[in-house]
């Protein structure tokens, strides 16, 4: 970078951002001319992205702007600091320090004019609450850098900002409380690393995570949907290729308790993307082979128990059904529709039923004793395809369905992806708006949601996998 660009940069961009010197666009990009007329596109970041600390602890955070040929530049002490719940954790705004307070998830955002950069901060209860180990050694918060991986021999801490919650494997607290909480598969995207966001059952607007499980030692990549079973938390992880098993009370950056995958398996790229649980097997699509299943205590390069149903590209979600011995698996293309499978067929049988939502993609489903939930997406911007089907229970092939929370003007759905039905609420995971929208179970037509969790502190990006769940009691 120039010297006149770098000095641009500083006075117009990281002071007033004033036109023509620079003009930002709202995001972490800002176009900096220098004193000869040449612009150049520069990014500001903060490092790091995401940190762990607990209770009592500090972080400095650094803003670092990054020309377009490569050249960085520490920019700190030219912008704005923040915390999104300074409940959680406090920021100097001039010098970036940051002071864990209590437990949960905040984004710290930098800030100067219109050009902003985020980051992530994760707060654990400290080591010896009572609630599992905190975690590995922390950083140094001097040197900005992320905080380090958790620790096998210390245990996962409890869920943050949940007293009730028992602790994670490793130490617990007592307290087996039942607690029902939203869990959602976030795919990340344009910096933003694939995570597993946890939020209260009433959580609304710009809310952070109670916890989130997020860092390298998740091994997170591409997660789609997930199921609990007691004190886990099962995960299909897409372009992992396998299926991950957390403690259900797991946060941060803690690494799963056991995996399936590798040659064995069979998955295929991008693929498994479904998951459900039923007695002691777990039943997965891929979108290559169709429906799998394997043991609940599997663990490694294992082959698959057993196929359900011949083999059948795109599959996606799969639910358990409330018709017996059923699971239903929506198959996205060629012919957008829900299949219903006994769990005992064999790759030759063909599905009990298939039901057809008349809209294109149909990539989630969810059944209660009342309805099927079909999630359908036209993929391109909003569409009257991008809809929540309902069918009968008990709905046959060829049968009409019900209803459709559908329509362009109210409902707010864009590609949504990830389904499930809780207390009479509908929660879907719609993609492309990067946030969980929440109708009532009954609604019908363009109707709006109830209520929307949306916004930088929810850190959602691109979520998929939708599930709300009760653990503990």
């Amino acid at each position: 970078m120039k010297y006149l660009l770098r000095y641009a940069f500083l006075t117009a961009a990281m002071t007033a951002l004033a036109v023509p010197a620079g003009c930002g666009d709202g995001s972490n990009k800002v176009v900096v001319r220098d004193g000869q007329g040449d612009e150049e596109i520069i990014t500001l970041a903060v490092v790091p992205g995401t940190a762990t600390k607990a209770v009592g602890q500090t972080q400095r955070y650094t803003a670092i702007a990054t020309s377009d040929d490569g050249e960085e530049l520490d920019a700190s002490a030219h912008v704005k600091w923040s915390s999104s719940d300074d409940g959680i954790a406090t920021i100097d705004s001039e010098t970036g320090v940051v002071t864990a307070r209590s437990p949960g998830t905040v984004v710290i955002t930098a800030t100067v004019s219109k050009v902003v950069a985020t980051a992530e901060l994760i707060v654990t209860r400290p080591s010896g609450s009572g609630a599992g180990g905190a975690g590995g050694a922390a950083s140094d918060p001097e040197s900005g850098g992320a905080a380090g991986e958790s620790s096998n021999s210390g245990g996962q801490v409890g869920a943050a900002g949940e007293p009730t919650v028992i602790g994670g494997a490793g130490g617990a607290s007592g307290d087996t409380t039942a607690v029902t909480r939203i869990y959602v598969s976030s795919l990340g995207g344009e910096g933003i690393v694939p995570s597993i966001r946890i939020f209260a059952l009433d959580a609304a607007g710009d809310v952070a995570p109670v916890a989130s499980l997020v860092g390298p030692a998740t091994k997170l990549n591409g997660p789609g949907q997930m199921a609990v079973a007691g004190n886990e938390l099962f995960v299909a992880n897409g372009e992992g290729k396998g299926i991950l098993v957390f403690d259900v009370h797991a946060t941060g950056n803690v690494g799963p308790l056991r995996s399936i995958t590798g040659y064995n398996t069979t998955f295929t790229n991008f693929s498994p993307v479904g998951i459900a649980l039923r007695g002691n097997s777990i039943l997965v699509s891929d979108q290559g082979k169709g429906l799998m299943t394997f043991p609940t205590s599997g663990s490694g390069d294992i082959a698959p128990s057993g196929t359900i149903g011949p083999v059948f590209w795109y599959a996606s979600h799969v639910s358990n059904s409330t018709v017996a011995n059923e699971i239903l698996v929506a198959v996205p293309t060629p012919s957008s529709e829900v299949r219903g499978y006994l769990v005992s067929a064999g790759a030759a049988d063909a599905p009990l039923r298939v039901l057809k939502p008349g809209r294109a993609w149909a990539r989630g489903v969810t059944s209660t004793p009342t309805g099927i939930f079909v999630v359908t997406s036209g993929l391109v911007e909003a569409t009257i395809d991008d809809a929540v089907t309902v069918f009968a229970h008990d709905a046959k092939t060829n049968d009409a369905p019900l209803r459709a929370i559908a329509g362009l003007t109210k409902t707010g759905l864009r590609e949504p992806c990830g389904v499930n039905v809780h207390a009479g609420e509908i929660y879907v995971a719609n993609q492309s708006e990067h946030a969980i929208r929440i109708f009532d179970v009954n609604a019908d037509g363009d109707v709006a949601p109830l209520r929307i969790i949306k916004g930088p502190r929810t850190g959602l990006r691109f979520p998929c996998g939708m599930l709300v769940a009760t653990t503990g009691g």
